[in-house]
């Protein structure tokens, strides 16, 4: 890849618009810490689950989620199939080695796909939790680790960033070790 075009997707990346949409986006999901575990619900401090505490999220940063109505009526263990087919009509899936703050982490529990998180900075993810009774935050440590299925990112962030995954040689445009991206370093 030649220099003029590792500075050209660096600084889509690195945009004001990706970096202060990631920032907004992490704030808003910390905004909801506390907010009480309630089923299919997505309302600050009134109550949701961890779909809600994306759903409510998204909309609150202004971002689309489309067939919001397809989100709803799900048990309180849903089906890990319908719960990824949502994700990919809502979001672009990204490598587990290229994730930032404000991607959206998709958990195993038990044997299924069946719980979202929202990554802060830090490998902090923050989500609905049910044994806690609320929206919480906490370490990716590594029992959380081990369940990790997949990470997905909002298509405007895509879009804004114009990258998907890894540059040919093998790290992250946001990784903070590549040099290439300060503003998403301080995050």
């Amino acid at each position: 890849m030649s220099a003029g075009t590792t500075k050209s997707l660096t600084s889509d990346l690195c945009s004001p618009t990706a970096a202060a949409l990631r920032a907004a986006i992490v704030a808003e999901a910390e905004a909801w810490m506390g907010t009480p575990w309630v089923h299919q619900q997505a309302v600050r401090e009134v109550g949701c689950d961890c779909v809600g505490l994306v759903v409510g999220v998204a909309r609150a940063c202004g971002l689309a989620i489309a067939d919001c109505s397809l989100w709803r009526g799900y048990h309180k263990q849903p089906d890990g199939r319908t719960l990824v087919a949502h994700l990919g009509r809502n979001f672009e899936r990204v490598a587990e080695a290229g994730a930032l703050p404000g991607d959206v982490m998709l958990f195993r529990i038990g044997a299924a796909p069946q719980h979202l998180a929202i990554l802060g900075p830090g490998e902090i993810m923050i989500h609905a939790y049910a044994p806690a009774r609320r929206v919480v935050a906490h370490r990716l440590d590594t029992d959380w680790r081990g369940r990790l299925l997949s990470v997905w990112r909002f298509r405007e962030l895509v879009q804004r960033s114009d990258i998907r995954d890894q540059r040919t040689d093998g790290t992250h445009p946001g990784d903070p070790s590549s040099d290439l991206c300060p503003m998403i370093s301080a995050l």
